[in-house]
Parts: structure tokens; C-alpha cells; sequence
């Protein structure tokens, strides 16, 4: 039942790659600047341009396919009903009526556009957060909001909510597994396509959730406390990331790649 949403959540993959060892800052600098040109551009031929970069990085990413399907299994309904929505509702040239709805040119031209760019944008960021560890990737945020701290933004704070947020998020995939076994072993019924039966189900494995994750926060606000945590005070990073020769090569070429949007 939540293993889609692990799924969709993204995980990290400890492998040895050139795409593991970039600098996470550049990862995420990347990454923004490929889903910002994605979602600015219409041409297809630039979206093409995008795959053939995001394709041969999972390949140097060696991250096997079988991991790819599966992170992309829970949105293929939502991609398959974005597609066939666009399919029937954008005017055009008509190719196919079917009552009031007609299929037109425009329409398939938009659909596959659409679904390839959507496809693309989670593609990049499924490759960041599976070659990314959750603290790389928590400081790298907060080293790109740092110069926010100047307007007396909470960037610190707003990093270690990020960071323990990410944390618990596979304590409350395991939670939920749990909660769920001990409710079959009850004699709950998780296969019913009764729509009450749902809801019951949903609901025996949302409060005890919640009231587990609340005792565990409470916990760790407490450990925290006891190792003398203080909010606002400045701290250190147990390993300083760099930036080397092939950082800046990978930054160089999204670059590129970013500017060459606005002019096809």
C-alpha cells in the first residue's frame, strides 16, 4: 500500500558513479536550470535535446531500470489522464469526433509534449535524490538559500526541518507497514473495493500513524534538547563538499544547454 509513495519519494542509491561524486550544489543548480528550461519551452525538438542529456546520465548514474520503473509506476495513471485530457479538449484541426469530443492534430502535437516533458522533469529529479544522500542534499539547500539569511530568513531552522523531514520519512514508510500488519492480523481487509471499507482502512492506519510520529517527534525534540541544541546558534558541517574540474564542466555544459532554450 505505501510502497508507491517510497517509490515516488525517491531514495538514495550508494553507488560508485561520476554522478554520485558531483558536488551536490551543482546537482541541484542543474537540475533547476534543466526543469526551468523544460517548463519555459514548447519546442519538441528541445525536449528531444533533454532526453538524450537525461537518458545517458542514468546510464553513467548506473542506476538499474527495474529502480527507474519503479519510481515512475505511480504516476503513469496520472500521466496516461493528462495525456488523453489534452488529447480531446485542444482545438485544432479535427482528426477523429467521438460525440462532443474530438481528436485533432493540436491536440496529439500537446499530449506528447506534455507527458514527455512531465516524464523529463521528474526523471531529473528522480536522478538527483537517487545519487544525492538526504544530508548532501539538505545542505546543499541551505547553502544556496544562505544569502536569504541577509534578509533575516530562518534559512538554519528551515534546513533542519528539511533535513528531519527526510529522516523520518523512512521511519514513517516502516510505521505504516507495521500499523498495516497488525490491522490484517486483526482481521482487517485491505483487498475490499468497498469504498467504506477503504475509509475504515485508511483511518485505522492514519491515527495511530499520527500519534506515533507526534510521540517520536516529542522524543527527539527531548534527545536534541539533551545534547544542548540551540536554535539560532551557528554550527559546523561534519564534511565540507568542493568543487573541482568536472563540476564545473557539468555546470558549464547545463548552461549551455539552458541558454540553447531560448534560442530554438
Amino acid at each position: 500500500m505505501f510502497q508507491n509513495y517510497k517509490n515516488l519519494s525517491g531514495y538514495y542509491l550508494s553507488l560508485n558513479s561520476v554522478i554520485h561524486k558531483l558536488n551536490p550544489q551543482v546537482k541541484l543548480i542543474c537540475m533547476i536550470l534543466l526543469m526551468s528550461g523544460l517548463l519555459i519551452n514548447y519546442n519538441l525538438v528541445i525536449i528531444l535535446m533533454y532526453s538524450l542529456v537525461l537518458l545517458p546520465a542514468y546510464q553513467i548514474a548506473k542506476i538499474p531500470l527495474t529502480v527507474l520503473y519503479n519510481s515512475f509506476k505511480p504516476l503513469i495513471w496520472i500521466i496516461f489522464f493528462s495525456s488523453v485530457a489534452h488529447l480531446f479538449t485542444t482545438p485544432g484541426e479535427p482528426l477523429l469526433s467521438i460525440g462532443f469530443l474530438s481528436l485533432t492534430v493540436e491536440g496529439i502535437q500537446k499530449s506528447l509534449i506534455l507527458s514527455t516533458r512531465l516524464i523529463l522533469i521528474i526523471g531529473f529529479t528522480m536522478l538527483t535524490s537517487l545519487t544525492t544522500s538526504p544530508v548532501n542534499l539538505v545542505e546543499a539547500i541551505s547553502s544556496l538559500l544562505k544569502p536569504f539569511s541577509w534578509l533575516r530568513l530562518p534559512v538554519n531552522q528551515f534546513s533542519l526541518m528539511l533535513s528531519l523531514s527526510l529522516r523520518f520519512l523512512p521511519v514513517i514508510y516502516e510505521e505504516a507497514e507495521r500499523i498495516k500488519k497488525s490491522q490484517v492480523a486483526r482481521g482487517a481487509n485491505f483487498s475490499s473495493w468497498s469504498l467504506k471499507s477503504k475509509v475504515n482502512n485508511v483511518v485505522s492506519i492514519i491515527i495511530p500513524m499520527i500519534y506515533s510520529a507526534i510521540i517520536r517527534a516529542d522524543d527527539l525534540a527531548i534527545a536534541m534538547e539533551i545534547r544542548g541544541f540551540k536554535i539560532g546558534e551557528k554550527r559546523t558541517r561534519l564534511k565540507e563538499t568542493r568543487f573541482n574540474f568536472i563540476d564545473l564542466v557539468i555546470l558549464i555544459l547545463t548552461i549551455i544547454i539552458f541558454i540553447i532554450t531560448f534560442f530554438l
